[in-house]
C-alpha cells in the first residue's frame, strides 16, 4: 500500500481509530506507523510518512503486511451520461502486523506499507 487511504484500511485491523494524517519527516518510520503519546513527540494515532525509508524513533512502529494481502475488486458501469466504480477491498487479519517498536523493518516476508 503506497496511499494513506490503504493506510486507514491496514489501521482498522488492530482497531486503531484515530488517523492522524499524513507527513514527510525522515526522522520517523517511512509509510504508515502507529505511535502514541509515551513516544516522545508524538500523538497518538497512525499517520503516513511520505519520507522513505524513514527512521526509527522511539516507540513507532510500523505497520506490515504480506504481499499481495490487499484483494481488490472493480466493478465498473456505465451509461451515456455516468460511469460508476465501486471498489472494495478485502483484508485477512493474518496479513497485517505490526513491527517491534523502535525499529524501522518489518518481520521476514512481510513489508512496509510505504511508498
Amino acid at each position: 500500500i503506497a496511499t494513506p487511504a490503504g493506510c486507514q484500511e491496514a489501521m482498522s485491523q488492530f482497531s486503531f481509530t484515530i488517523f492522524q494524517g499524513t507527513e514527510d519527516i525522515t526522522s520517523w518510520p517511512g509509510g504508515c506507523y502507529h505511535c502514541d503519546n509515551t513516544v516522545n513527540g508524538c500523538t497518538t494515532g497512525v499517520w503516513f510518512n511520505f519520507a522513505n525509508p524513514g527512521d526509527t524513533n522511539g516507540g513507532a512502529m510500523p505497520i506490515c503486511a504480506l504481499p499481495g494481502w490487499e484483494e481488490t475488486t472493480t466493478t465498473t458501469s456505465s451509461s451515456t451520461t455516468t460511469t460508476t466504480t465501486t471498489t472494495t477491498t478485502t483484508i485477512a487479519a493474518q496479513d497485517i502486523m505490526l513491527a517491534k517498536a523502535g525499529v524501522n523493518v518489518c518481520t521476514v516476508g512481510y513489508t512496509k506499507l510505504s511508498t
